[in-house]
């Protein structure tokens, strides 16, 4: 994929008028600057071919979404593209399941009441709600080790210590006695990084990032708040912005890609039922919304970004093996999709007469083992115990 032309005055407008934060004043100023059919030729002179290549033909108001969150930020669309392709390979391709058998997901997912279509549009602007925040936190490029620096010190001055107390589970007085290196190590120890506790004053100060409290407060976010805590809202802003555009499955997709609320699976909208995945001997319920977060996660963990190198296809699948076996992410759908691309992967190498990739891979490698061996035993435990006795 290719960027929009920087040259171009209306797309130089456009971009300065998309930072304001609020979908519908962005549509609306667009509109009224003359500017909105420009850009939107612009964008569809850009992705028409990647559209066309993947079978999909969006509407007038996909064009917009997208024309603004192009606006925006490309890398971000790009991201959105890249994660629709991936939830759509998830979505209609055979998965290899458990016994070696073919899973298609996409019957399944018609009957939890999502068409595919409409989750192909919600994995293409899952990210739509990030307008909503200033680019400076987008692009932010500090990195952990900075951001631990920045902690640090903001506990030495004295600087919002009952609020990082809280959020470390220390109490004041026991913060005050402790080294950087005690402070960094808790932290870790808790699963945290330094964006869910550095405040955004400390992490964009005013006098490097000129103007930035302010558009914070613009937005309806606070100075108080972290980099983790501000970029949560761009899952409920872009729910708003397909509930105010009359799409309720999008809406709800999209508002929940994440699930920042640690909604339990059964208080989900469209949940979904794997027959050949059983869990405790009962049926397995699970949101669609899973998928999109799959895709997001496997496209992020391989994209390069301002404070992180993209891993290999490996490395991110053994990430996500990783998160799945300590419960960050859906297992099962997780499981499909690991033992179906590491399979791929073998496959490949052996074609090609590569025989030591697992030696260059091997952390990796071993990741991805462990989880599909315990996967496996349970998925097969499980299929076993239900067979009836004369089978056995």
């Amino acid at each position: 994929m290719t960027k929009l032309s920087k040259s171009n005055d209306a797309y130089l407008r456009g971009k300065e008028i998309a930072q304001c934060g609020d979908f519908r004043c962005i549509l609306e100023t667009l509109r009224k600057e003359g500017l909105l059919e420009k850009c939107i030729d612009l964008m569809q002179s850009e992705y028409n071919v990647f559209f066309a290549s993947n079978g999909f033909k969006p509407d007038r108001t996909v064009w917009e979404t997208l024309t603004i969150l192009g606006l925006y930020d490309t890398p971000t669309l790009e991201h959105c593209l890249r994660t629709f392709s991936i939830t759509r390979d998830i979505a209609t391709k055979p998965l290899l399941g458990p016994r070696g058998e073919e899973i298609i997901l996409k019957e399944y997912i018609e009957e939890a009441g999502v068409p595919l279509p409409k989750l192909f549009l919600a994995a293409m602007v899952h990210d739509i709600g990030k307008i909503k925040l200033p680019i400076e936190i987008l692009h932010n490029s500090l990195t952990d080790e900075e951001m631990n620096h920045l902690l640090t010190d903001m506990i030495w001055r004295g600087d919002s210590v009952e609020e990082i107390g809280i959020r470390m589970g220390y109490t004041p007085d026991e913060l005050s006695h402790k080294t950087a290196e005690e402070i960094v190590q808790r932290m870790y120890e808790r699963g945290m990084r330094p964006v869910a506790i550095v405040p955004l004053s400390d992490a964009f100060p005013e006098i490097k990032y000129p103007g930035f409290l302010a558009s914070l407060e613009g937005r309806g976010l606070g100075e108080k708040q972290t980099i983790k805590s501000a970029a949560k809202v761009h899952e409920s802003e872009g729910q708003k912005i397909f509930e105010e555009l009359g799409d309720p499955i999008v809406a709800d997709l999209v508002g929940h890609h994440h699930n920042y609320q640690k909604k339990a699976e059964h208080e989900m909208s469209y949940i979904m039922k794997i027959p050949m995945i059983k869990s405790h001997g009962q049926e397995a319920f699970f949101g669609v919304y899973n998928i999109i977060k799959i895709a997001d996660s496997m496209d992020s963990l391989q994209s390069e970004r301002s404070y992180k190198k993209g891993m290999s296809k490996i490395a991110a699948l053994a990430e996500l093996a990783h998160q799945a076996m300590t419960r960050r992410i859906e297992k099962s759908i997780t499981y499909l999709w690991v033992n179906t691309e590491y399979s791929h992967i073998k496959d490949m190498m052996n074609t090609i007469g590569v025989s030591d990739y697992g030696q260059h891979n091997k952390a990796a490698v071993d990741t991805i083992q462990q989880f599909l061996d315990e996967a496996n035993a349970e998925f097969d435990r499980r299929y076993v115990d239900r067979l009836p006795v004369s089978v056995l």
